[in-house]
C-alpha cells in the first residue's frame, strides 16, 4: 500500500520548517553551483547531452502529434513493491546529495552521497552518508517523493562529515524506501530547512520529478486538480520505475513523448491507479518501450498526462525535469507580433532553464513556414525587444521545422528575472515579414 509522505509520524525535526532595442522589423540574419547527478558522477547541474544516453534511440524524435486522445500504450508493471535482495543481505538503495533537489532549491557548493540498506525481514536499516555542507545541525531519513517535502522517518546518528548507523524502520517506511519515496537531508546553520538532500533509489537510477497542472496541457485547461510525478530511469537495463500521485480523478494515465507546449504519442500506460487519501496513485515499473527513448528523456520530451472523463485529452500534465530545472512554454502565432501579421503559419517552444541557471535548452516546432532566423527577445507582451539570443534551425521538411539547441553560460540574472516575468519571446522571421511572423511569449510552467 502506498502511504503518502505526511503519514509518517514525523519525529521532532530541528529543520521541519522546509523552511533592448526595439524590433525594427529589419531582417536578422540570425547572426554556480555543482552538485552531484543521481548516477553518482560529479553534477553541474546543467542539462546532459542526449548523447550521453548509451542505449540506441529507437523511435525518431516526435514532431508534435496533436490532439492527444488518450490512446493505451504499452502497460507497465503496477504495484511495485522494490528490488528483491539476497535473503542474508538485504537490499542496498544509494542516493547523492545536492542542493537542487530542496525544496525549494538552495544553491550551494557542498555535496554529498549516501548508501543505505534494507535488511531482508524488511525491518532494519543501515546507513552510510557523506557529506561537504559546513554547519550542519541535523540530519534525517525522509518520507516524500522528489519535489515535495515530507516528514521524518528518523533522526541520522549525528550530522558530521560522514554519518553511519542503523535503524528501525515500520513496513510502510520499508515500502517507501522500495519506491523511491525517501529522501537524505543535511540541515544546516545557513539552511535550516536543508541544505543538501538527496532521493533514496535503486543503484544506476536517475531521478526526474514532474509537477501536474492544467496550465500545462494543450490547450491549457482550467482545473484546480493537481499532482506531483516521479520517474526513476536506468540507462543500463533501459527500464524505469514512476511513482504518480494526483488529486484528479483519472480514466487513464500515461507517459508521453513530446516536448513541453506539445502534445505527443504515449510511451507507457501506467496502468490501474490505487486511492490513497483522497489522492488517485500510479506505482509501478516498466522496460523502455520501441515507442520512446530515454534519450528523449534526457532532452527533455518526456511528460505525465492524467485523462479524465471531462478533459479526455488530459486534466493535468506535467513534463519530466532534473530536479531543480524550470519550464517554459509559448505557443507561437502571427497575431502575437507587433503589429499583427495574417498567416496561416503556427508553431510552439519550449525552454529548460538548468537548475544553476546557467544553461538553457530549447525545443521548436514550426508549421506552414519557411523561417530565415529565430530568436529569444526581451520585452513584455505587446512590445517589441532587442535580441538575447539566437536559436538554430536544427531540420526542415514535410512535418515543419524544428528549432534545437543549447546555450551555455549566456543566462545572466537580467535575463533569467525577465524570463521569470514573462518578459522573454520566441520569435520567428521570414522574408516575408523580416521583423517577425510567429511570436510566443514564454511563461513559466507550471505558473507560480
Amino acid at each position: 500500500m502506498w502511504v503518502p509522505a505526511c503519514s509518517d509520524p514525523p519525529a521532532t525535526d530541528a529543520g521541519t520548517a522546509d523552511t533592448g532595442t526595439a524590433d525594427t522589423g529589419t531582417a536578422d540574419t540570425g547572426t554556480g553551483d555543482t552538485g552531484t547527478a543521481d548516477t553518482g558522477a560529479a553534477d553541474t547541474g546543467t542539462r546532459p547531452d542526449a548523447s550521453d544516453v548509451t542505449m540506441q534511440d529507437t523511435a525518431p524524435r516526435d514532431t508534435g502529434t496533436t490532439g492527444d486522445t488518450g490512446t493505451t500504450g504499452d502497460t507497465g508493471t503496477t504495484g511495485d513493491t522494490g528490488p528483491v535482495g539476497d535473503a542474508g543481505v538485504g537490499t542496498t538503495f544509494e542516493a547523492t546529495l545536492s542542493g537542487f533537489q530542496e525544496v525549494p532549491a538552495v544553491q550551494t557548493m557542498a555535496t554529498g552521497t549516501a548508501t543505505l540498506t534494507l535488511n531482508a525481514a524488511r525491518t532494519m536499516v543501515t546507513y552510510r552518508v557523506t557529506h561537504t555542507a559546513t554547519g550542519a545541525t541535523a540530519a534525517h531519513l525522509h518520507v516524500g517523493l522528489g519535489g515535495e517535502n515530507g516528514g521524518v522517518a528518523f533522526a541520522l546518528s549525528g550530522f558530521g562529515a560522514t554519518i553511519e548507523g542503523s535503524a528501525a524502520v515500520t513496513p510502510e517506511q520499508a515500502t517507501a524506501i522500495e519506491q523511491g519515496r525517501t529522501y537524505f537531508n543535511v540541515h544546516t546553520m545557513a539552511n535550516a530547512g536543508g541544505e543538501l538532500r538527496g532521493q533514496v533509489h535503486r543503484p544506476g537510477e536517475t531521478l526526474w520529478v514532474a509537477r501536474l497542472s492544467g496550465d500545462q496541457e494543450n490547450p491549457p485547461v482550467v482545473t484546480t486538480s493537481t499532482g506531483l510525478g516521479n520517474l526513476f530511469a536506468n540507462a543500463m537495463t533501459n527500464r524505469v520505475r514512476y511513482n504518480v500521485r494526483t488529486s484528479a480523478t483519472p480514466t487513464m494515465a500515461h507517459v508521453h513523448m513530446a516536448p513541453g507546449g506539445r502534445n505527443g504519442g504515449v510511451v507507457l500506460d501506467l496502468g490501474a491507479a490505487m486511492t490513497v487519501d483522497m489522492n488517485r496513485v500510479y506505482v509501478g515499473e516498466a522496460a523502455v518501450p520501441m515507442s520512446g527513448s530515454l534519450m528523449d528523456l534526457t532532452a527533455g520530451r518526456w511528460y505525465f498526462n492524467v485523462h479524465t472523463a471531462v478533459n479526455a485529452g488530459g486534466e493535468v500534465r506535467g513534463q519530466l525535469l532534473r530536479p531543480g530545472e524550470t519550464l517554459y512554454t509559448a505557443q507561437l502565432a502571427g497575431t502575437n507580433e507587433v503589429p499583427p501579421v495574417v498567416t496561416t503559419a503556427s508553431g510552439s517552444a519550449a525552454v529548460i532553464v538548468s537548475a544553476d541557471r546557467a544553461q538553457l535548452s530549447y525545443d521548436a516546432a514550426l508549421a506552414m513556414i519557411t523561417p530565415t532566423a529565430g530568436h529569444l527577445h526581451v520585452a513584455p507582451l505587446g512590445m517589441n525587444g532587442g535580441v538575447a539570443f539566437p536559436l538554430t534551425l536544427s531540420s526542415t521538411g514535410g512535418a515543419g521545422t524544428l528549432m534545437s539547441g543549447m546555450a551555455m553560460g549566456m543566462t545572466g540574472m537580467a535575463f533569467l528575472s525577465s524570463l521569470d516575468a514573462g518578459n522573454v519571446y520566441v520569435n520567428v522571421h521570414t522574408m516575408a515579414n523580416a521583423g517577425g511572423e510567429l511570436r510566443g511569449q514564454l511563461a513559466r510552467r507550471p505558473a507560480l
